[in-house]
């Protein structure tokens, strides 16, 4: 009944700042653009941005985050902090096996930069 996940939208205050987040910084690429969307490849699943308006808005503290799986943590933290990106929590260990850091988007959004290790990684391709 219900398929793969497919599509993760966020509502953003301002379309181009956030689409130069992710397309520029992240390195992200656009596969469809609009005046109010903007949406990029990222592995088996679309990232979607949304300008807020009248019927959305942005709410980075309702819940969601996301993660990015990256080869190396602490380079990507490196990369992305020269970019001027928000640093919540620096690269650490974590009891699930692996390495992870969570930077903020421009609208204020957590994202995780994870990389898994053997054990982690076996646990992410199971099924539940």
């Amino acid at each position: 009944m219900i398929g793969r996940l497919d599509l993760i939208m966020l509502i953003v205050g301002d379309l181009e700042r956030s689409a130069r987040f992710y397309g520029d910084v992240l390195g992200l690429p656009v596969r469809y653009r609009t005046e109010r969307w903007t949406e990029f490849a990222a592995g088996e699943i679309r990232l979607a941005l949304h300008l807020a308006g009248d019927d959305v808005g942005v709410s980075p503290t309702t819940g969601c985050t996301f993660a990015f799986v990256v080869d190396d943590v602490e380079g990507a933290v490196g990369e992305l902090r020269a970019h001027g990106t928000l640093i919540l929590q620096e690269p650490h260990r974590e009891a699930f096996g692996g390495v992870l850091a969570v930077i903020s988007d421009p609208d204020g959004y957590r994202i995780q930069l994870l990389k898994l290790d053997a054990a982690g990684a076996d646990r992410s391709n199971s099924a539940p």
